[in-house]
């Protein structure tokens, strides 16, 4: 099967787009917040740009790494014919509802952020089977080739969500990229006016605060009369 670039394009850039989505959702979903209820599926799109192709970089140089350490001890189909190679083929259906119970556990009952990074790992595994259909091999003949792309594209999405994930637990912690000038700023007076009021971000007009200590967020609408400042966060 000979694939067009129309039929690359009309996969890959809704797909690539999903990836930088997850980023963003998974940071702003950490605050509570539905980034669709400020923008639009088009504005989500140019959001996700950044935070993808961090993520790809990241994303990329990580299963390029992990791919060419397992080729050595284990190249693509080189246990099949062992007798837990045969197992698994024989019972792979048991071997992924087992996998996906652990995803969901891990999900559900591990730590933030720590277990998205878990998940992505455990979800990495789900492109196994689908090395062995026929359409994907007719595309991708080459094992080393397809086992790469497949575990690139069912792992990257969860990747770049745990990415945000971890971005948005440092911002918590206080150990984000920016901080409030509040003195400077014009801004409600703070509930804590000691503590550190972290920039979260700027979504749909609005910029979105957070006091380190109290959890309380600030929700302030961009006005050209009131500026807000940002200064580094000190390390």
């Amino acid at each position: 099967m000979n694939l067009s670039y129309k039929d690359v394009l009309a996969f890959g850039l809704p797909y690539l787009v999903g990836v930088g989505a997850a980023y963003t959702l998974g940071y702003w979903g950490s605050f509570g917040i539905n980034v669709l209820e400020f923008i639009g599926l088009s504005e989500l799109g140019k959001m996700a740009v950044y935070p993808l192709l961090a993520t790809l970089a990241l994303g990329v140089l990580a299963m390029l790494g992990t791919q060419l350490l397992a080729a050595r001890v284990l190249p693509p189909g080189g246990g099949a014919n062992t007798p837990i190679g045969r197992a698994g083929v024989k019972h792979w259906r048991i071997l992924v509802a087992l996998l996906v119970l652990c995803i969901i556990a891990a999900a559900t009952y591990a730590p933030e952020p720590g277990k998205w990074f878990l998940v992505a790992v455990l979800v990495g595994p789900l492109s196994v089977p689908l090395q062995h259909a026929s359409q994907i091999r007719e595309v991708l003949p080459n094992p080393p080739l397809r086992s790469l792309v497949l575990l690139l594209v069912v792992s990257l999405p969860a990747f770049s969500f745990a990415q945000g994930r971890l971005k948005a637990h440092l911002v918590k912690l206080g150990k984000g990229e920016l901080a409030v000038d509040h003195r400077r700023s014009a801004l409600p007076p703070p509930t804590d006016p000691e503590g550190q009021l972290a920039y979260v971000g700027f979504v749909g007009g609005t910029y979105v605060l957070r006091e380190t200590r109290t959890g309380v967020l600030l929700l302030v609408k961009a006005k050209d009369n009131a500026p807000l400042y940002l200064q580094p966060v000190a390390r």
